[in-house]
C-alpha cells in the first residue's frame, strides 16, 4: 500500500489489505486529531546536529582558500545533514509481528515496535517467559505489517497505525499483545487480548 500527498509518498506499507485498512483509519484520525509529525524536542535535536555539523564543516575549510570548492563527498554529508534537518524529508518506520506455534502455526503473541523487529525479538526472548518457551519449542517469529512514513505521517502517526493493527489482530486472533514494559512497572509488559 502507498498513500500520496502533494509532496509525493507520505506512506508506504506491507501486509493484508485488513491491516492497512485499520493503519489508513488509525493515520488518519492521528492527523485529524492534530498530532504534530515531529516532537519540538526532537526538531531542537536534529537543529543541534545540524549546527555542530556546519561548524566542523567551518573548521575544515577554514585553511582553504576562497577559491576552494566543495567536494563531491562534502556536497553528499551536506546534503545528507539537510535532509535531517527538514521534519517533512524524515522517515518514522512502525512494524507488526506474531509470534506463532511450532505446532499448528497458529498465532500466540503479536507484537509492535518502531525499530528493527530483530532487536523487539531479542528484548521479547529477554523479558516474556512464554516467548521463550515458544522459542524452544520450535515456534517462529515474523513481521505481519510493516510502514515507513514521511511528511504529515510522522512517529506519532505511525505509533498509532501499529498499535491499532496490532489491537485489531489480537483480538480478531484472539491472542496475547505483547507491550513494552514501563519503567516504573515491570509487569506491564502485556496485556491479554
Amino acid at each position: 500500500m502507498t498513500l500520496d500527498g502533494p509532496s509525493g509518498t507520505i506512506l508506504a506499507a506491507m501486509g493484508t489489505a485488513q491491516d492497512h485498512t485499520i493503519a489508513g483509519s488509525a493515520i488518519s484520525q492521528s492527523i485529524v486529531s492534530g498530532a504534530a509529525p515531529m516532537s519540538s524536542a526532537a526538531t531542537l535535536d536534529v537543529r543541534a546536529l545540524a549546527n555542530e555539523w556546519r561548524s566542523a564543516q567551518r573548521s575544515i575549510t577554514s585553511g582553504r582558500s576562497a577559491s576552494a570548492t566543495a567536494q563531491p563527498s562534502e556536497q553528499a554529508d551536506y546534503e545528507t545533514q539537510m535532509a535531517l534537518a527538514d521534519p517533512a524529508r524524515q522517515a518514522s518506520f512502525a512494524a507488526v509481528y506474531e509470534y506463532s506455534s511450532a505446532l499448528d502455526g497458529r498465532p500466540l503473541y503479536v507484537g509492535t515496535t518502531d525499530g528493527t523487529p530483530e532487536l523487539a525479538y531479542q528484548s521479547d526472548h529477554a523479558r516474556i517467559g512464554g516467548v521463550r518457551d515458544l522459542a524452544r519449542g520450535g515456534g517462529s517469529a515474523k513481521v505481519v505489517w510493516a510502514g515507513v512514513g514521511t511528511g504529515s505521517v510522522g512517529p506519532e502517526q505511525m505509533k498509532a497505525a501499529r498499535e491499532a493493527v496490532a489491537a485489531h489482530r489480537s483480538a480478531r486472533q484472539r491472542v496475547t499483545e505483547l507491550r513494552s514494559a514501563k519503567p516504573y512497572s515491570y509487569h506491564s509488559h502485556r496485556m491479554v487480548g
